[in-house]
């Protein structure tokens, strides 16, 4: 933090700015600095002076204000960021316990996606302490409690530009993409810490790097960065990316899914539209107490039927319209009739249809021969829905009934009656 000035020998004591005073004192005369800061309002001093300071820089040094935009001012001055407070503001409800492994999935199928290979593969383990047991939320088996997980890719890894992205709270590195860049937040905010290592290749060279991220001042701990020995075959060499979330936190976990089969449903559930749009890698999902492995493209084609074509949903006059895809969902024990609301090709909120549309209270029979039972699922996304998804991904950013309006648009109420009644 930088001090401010001794107060000039004037009897008109200035207007302190932190790191921008003393550039200030050093462009403007005590006089000139009064007198501008005598003219511009209260409300909108610091934004003009900061562009005074700039153009009058500029001009002394003989280039246009554009090539000053974005400067460290002459202090070295920046913000830093409270990760500790940052992980205890973030909101999480114990319901989205395994957002984190969500959004660790994705950063897997972006990293994929980064790489351009063909061959993208995902991971996902299950690690569980074995020294003890519960009984199973679903179908009544009994589990070892679940301590972690660790999710695996053959993405591109964590080069520079990745690993300052990481680095960078709230990047917006991946918000082509609906990055909101804290999905590494709610890796601390349910699980105790992470531990990263990823094998990638740069500039020619393969580097293998590791770290520890956890709830402390420097949040990134213990970081090590190897080149590989170029005496070593490079083929042995691939790209690897693991991300083990260590330190299950019992809110979260008590309210989690217990078995493989169940959590392996939910991934295919948040991760649908990229099963949709054929852009999902193959991802497998294993245990280490149950035997067997889960293929979610298989699960994705087998339970999952695509019920009509796209709908297209007008919302109001000025609004974007809703996307609406109809699916059915092979009847299982925790099935449901479900309305979901997606932004950027994942599930956000989910509203249950049983107590809103008559008679739907149970499965329904498919109208051919085979009267198999099986549950309606629709898929509502929209370029208003990326829009008003929160920095979480747990709910959206709608003015609602009973509250304030702040947002402005339609309400969620409006939302959520134009789908249902489609």
């Amino acid at each position: 933090m930088c001090t401010s000035q001794a107060a000039p020998t004037s009897h008109r004591r200035p207007l302190v700015f932190e790191g921008r005073n003393r550039g200030l004192a050093r462009i403007l005369s005590r006089q000139a600095a009064a007198k501008a800061i005598h003219t511009f309002s209260a409300l909108s001093i610091s934004h003009e002076l900061d562009r005074a300071i700039l153009q009058m820089s500029s001009l002394r040094r003989g280039v246009g204000p554009e090539r000053q935009v974005g400067r460290r001012d002459a202090t070295g001055s920046r913000m830093h960021i409270d990760l500790v407070g940052r992980i205890r503001n973030t909101k999480l409800p114990a319901k989205h316990g395994l957002m984190p492994v969500f959004e660790a999935i994705v950063n897997s199928i972006h990293a994929i996606e980064e790489r351009g290979n063909r061959d993208g593969l995902v991971r996902v383990r299950i690690q569980r302490d074995g020294q003890t047991a519960i009984e199973d939320d679903v179908h009544g088996n009994t589990l070892a409690r679940i301590v972690g997980f660790v999710v695996e890719d053959n993405g591109a890894g964590f080069n520079k530009q990745n690993f300052k992205s990481f680095e960078t709270a709230d990047s917006l590195a991946k918000k082509d993409k609906g990055g909101k860049g804290i999905g590494r937040i709610t890796w601390l905010k349910a699980f105790d810490h992470a531990l990263v290592e990823s094998t990638y290749q740069e500039d020619g060279t393969w580097r293998t790097r590791q770290f520890e991220f956890r709830p402390t001042n420097q949040g990134i701990e213990d970081p090590k960065l190897v080149d590989l020995e170029a005496s070593e075959e490079q083929a042995e060499h691939k790209h690897l990316t693991r991300v083990s979330l260590v330190g299950f936190k019992d809110r979260y976990r008590e309210a989690t899914p217990k078995s493989a089969d169940a959590i392996a449903a939910r991934i295919v559930e948040h991760c649908l539209e990229y099963f949709l749009l054929g852009q999902c890698p193959a991802i497998f999902v294993e245990d280490s107490e149950e035997d067997g492995v889960w293929n979610l493209k298989s699960m994705f084609e087998s339970d999952y039927q695509r019920g009509t074509a796209e709908r297209e949903i007008p919302l109001g006059e000025n609004s974007p319209t809703l996307r609406v895809i109809d699916l059915l969902c092979h009847a299982t024990t925790d099935a449901k009739h479900v309305l979901h609301f997606c932004a950027n090709n994942r599930v956000v909120e989910t509203i249950t249809l049983t107590a809103r549309v008559p008679h739907l209270d149970g499965p329904l029979s498919l109208p051919d021969s085979s009267g198999e039972r099986v549950y309606y699922s629709a898929y509502v996304s929209s370029s208003l829905l990326d829009e008003r998804v929160n920095s979480e991904r747990t709910g959206f950013q709608f003015d609602r009934e009973g509250s304030l309006a702040f947002e402005g648009g339609p309400s969620w109420e409006a939302v959520s009656a134009a789908a249902l009644s489609a």
